[in-house]
């Protein structure tokens, strides 16, 4: 079983679980917005780590009394763009991808023509050696697939049944009963996680019957939260968040303004050589520093820090709201970069990774 941890569209979030060999699950839209969470994955090649790309398509379409209708439109220039990106993820990872066909959720005849419309896409895709996933729309799923099979879009093995899963789309008898009536070599479960109460017994059941599976779930998701016992995912980011807090003031610190690590001894009463302009404005700020007194720190930021305030030899800096306010400017400076590096630690630490016996 292959068991993705989709919504994992960040470059730390990719990383992490890349390096505890987890199977990673992206959505298309997010990662054509991020140029680095795709050099996160175009790095995976070669690594065999499992990649599962959802189109975004279920955002398309609401759900109420009348049952689905379309609320945000997929156009045909953003499905290529969406195809695209497949293509050259396949290019890079080939059998490590598993990608979701065009479909329009809810709406049968629609997804057919879809499929239909993209098929030349479809197949260069599958020829790269990625697995498309066809979500299974109508209530006959065993007759759907057959009307897929007879579009001869790419080869058999490159095609994977898609049963949606989620708030019990498709009941477990269902599902057994699409895979003894058209026998294909792959399931995939869309939706359902690993530790849901349904996955075991069903996944068995398949197993058992010569079929392989996969699944997807938001896994960050379902661990993150707070309430009155926090989750393993946010104890985690809580963790790790204290272990960077601490570099950010220690000797090396990460890169500040200027590009350069930083030393906090050495620095923090010389900012003119870390603080950013807004930074600057903002200690100014609550310092509530008068117009001349923000003038002169903005202008020469040491020298104003050095100023003898009480005439007995008492620098600036070494007033308690004034440090609290150069260290707050600082931690701000030197800890926004470790974002990803955030989220790889906590991930590396709530799901690590599972080593033989």
């Amino acid at each position: 079983m292959i068991y993705f941890a989709s919504g994992s569209n960040r470059p730390g979030e990719i990383r992490g679980f890349s390096e505890v060999d987890h199977p990673i699950g992206v959505v298309a839209d997010e990662i054509l917005g991020s140029t680095s969470a795709l050099e996160e994955l175009l790095a995976l090649a070669g690594t065999g780590i499992p990649v599962f790309v959802d189109s975004g398509a279920f955002s398309e379409v609401a759900f109420g009394p009348a049952g689905p209708r379309v609320v945000k439109p997929i156009s045909p220039a953003d499905w290529r763009e969406r195809l695209a990106l497949y293509e050259t993820l396949a290019a890079a990872l080939g059998p490590s991808l598993y990608v979701v066909a065009p479909d329009m959720v809810g709406f049968p005849e629609e997804t057919l023509e879809r499929l239909e419309t993209y098929r030349e896409e479809i197949a260069r895709i599958a020829a790269l050696g990625a697995r498309v996933l066809v979500a299974l729309q109508g209530e006959d799923k065993a007759d759907f697939w057959r009307r897929v099979l007879e579009l001869e879009l790419a080869p058999v093995d490159s095609l994977v049944p898609a049963l949606p899963m989620k708030k019990n789309a498709t009941s477990d008898e269902a599902v057994l009963d699409f895979a003894r009536r058209c026998r294909p070599g792959a399931v995939h479960l869309l939706g359902l996680g690993a530790a849901n109460r349904r996955a075991p017994a069903l996944v068995e059941a398949l197993e058992c019957s010569g079929v392989e599976v996969s699944l997807d779930s938001n896994l960050i998701r379902a661990n993150v939260g707070r309430g009155r016992n926090p989750r393993k995912l946010t104890r985690a980011l809580d963790v790790v968040a204290d272990d960077l807090l601490g570099y950010a003031f220690a000797e090396g610190a990460p890169a500040g303004a200027m590009g350069t690590a930083g030393d906090y001894t050495d620095e923090i009463a010389d900012p003119s050589g870390w603080i950013t302009p807004k930074l600057a404005q903002q200690v100014a700020d609550e310092l509530a520093l008068t117009d001349e007194e923000r003038r002169r720190w903005l202008r020469d930021p040491a020298g104003f820090l050095a100023d003898d305030v009480n005439g007995e030899g008492l620098a600036r800096w070494e007033l308690p709201e004034v440090s609290a306010a150069l260290d707050r400017a600082w931690q701000a400076v030197h800890w926004r970069a470790t974002t990803p590096e955030r989220k790889r630690r906590a991930i590396k630490a709530a799901f690590p990774k599972k080593t033989e016996s």
